[in-house]
């Protein structure tokens, strides 16, 4: 209720012409496209394709533009599918999944110890894609993928010492491998 996110775009369209155009205030000003709703998606798609190809070199930028991508598509489908569940079966739909996925999975291996939160929604996503019924050309493995995930953070130190989203991914880690009480 309190997200001011048409406010976040005008303000990065007023830095952006005033010459202010870091990676930065693009990326936040596609993600203030993208939780505006579906009708600003294209856009944000087009802001963040821009993204990733001017942050090659700062990986930084470029991971978090590329994670960006993937919830993009991850939205379009859960949207199209939560409003029908038969959408699973559209190709545009398995597309946005398997967009999702790649995007995901693609920033995680890229260094493995600093993306999590890229690696749990590659785990979330391939396992709605099985309960959805849509087939992925190579998926990762999803089971395998959470238990790395949950051995990083479990080298990181103990619970206490784990910030907060650490914590929300080995619960969501957990929750994947089954373990409801460890999450």
């Amino acid at each position: 209720r309190k997200c001011y996110f048409d406010l976040m775009e005008r303000v990065a369209e007023a830095l952006r012409q005033t010459g202010q155009d870091d990676a930065q205030i693009r990326r936040q000003y596609a993600q203030s496209l993208i939780d505006q709703g579906p009708e600003k998606v294209s856009k944000a798609i087009d802001v963040l394709e821009s993204l990733v190809a001017r942050t090659a070199d700062d990986p930084e930028e470029n991971a978090e533009a590329r994670g960006l991508l993937g919830r993009v598509y991850k939205q379009l489908y859960v949207n199209a599918v939560n409003t029908d569940p038969k959408a699973a079966a559209l190709r545009v739909s398995r597309l946005n999944l398997q967009r999702a996925v790649d995007a995901y999975h693609a920033v995680y291996v890229s260094d493995p110890q600093k993306h999590l939160w890229h690696g749990i929604n590659t785990v979330a996503l391939v396992a709605r894609a099985r309960r959805d019924g849509v087939a992925l050309a190579s998926p990762p493995d999803d089971l395998a993928l959470a238990r790395e995930i949950l051995a990083t953070l479990e080298a990181r130190g103990p619970r206490e010492k784990l910030d907060y989203w650490d914590l929300a991914t080995a619960a969501e880690a957990s929750v994947a491998l089954g373990k409801s009480d460890a999450a």
